[in-house]
């Protein structure tokens, strides 16, 4: 299961660095690994 994340457009390369993933069906960014999640704190919401 990954971890999908709210990123505005001028954070993309941001999250890109960080080992962020992009998914081009759901156009969302989200992380792969729980060991992962505290570095995308910033972007981690409850909205879908």
């Amino acid at each position: 299961m990954a971890l999908l994340l709210h990123v505005p457009y001028e954070e993309k390369d941001i999250v890109k660095k960080l080992g962020a993933w992009w998914n081009p069906e759901i156009k969302r960014w989200y992380v792969r690994d729980k060991k992962d999640y505290p570095k995308f704190r910033k972007w981690i919401t409850d909205k879908r």
